[in-house]
């Protein structure tokens, strides 16, 4: 009976410190607040996805991925057609946990 009170209270005092409310946001990371890397590159590969394209560069480890719904979409696809058919480097922004690409240039 102890430990399920002890359990319970403990328990209680997590709500009071950080509510659901809190806990939620931060779980969720919208993309806006996401951190953003740059990376130089030469596009080795790409491959279309039902959501968008699939990009993997010569040096830079991981699959990157450029989704339909970014701004400048096909500007950016051809920025990256070209760097590959030319094989001359791209800058890239990009979301550090999710390699989302946010911008080519």
């Amino acid at each position: 009976m102890k430990v399920f009170l002890s359990a319970l209270l403990m328990s209680a005092l997590m709500f009071s410190v950080a509510g659901p409310v809190e806990a939620r946001k931060a779980e969720r990371m919208m993309s806006s607040e996401a951190s953003t890397s740059t990376l130089q590159d030469t596009v080795k590969k790409i491959r279309d996805d039902d959501e968008g394209v699939v990009v993997l560069f010569t040096k830079a480890k991981g699959n990157y991925y450029l989704r339909r719904d970014v701004r400048d979409f096909d500007a950016s696809r051809e920025k990256l057609n070209a760097s590959l058919s030319e094989k001359k480097p791209v800058s890239v922004i990009f979301e550090s946990e999710t390699l989302n690409i946010v911008d080519v240039k």
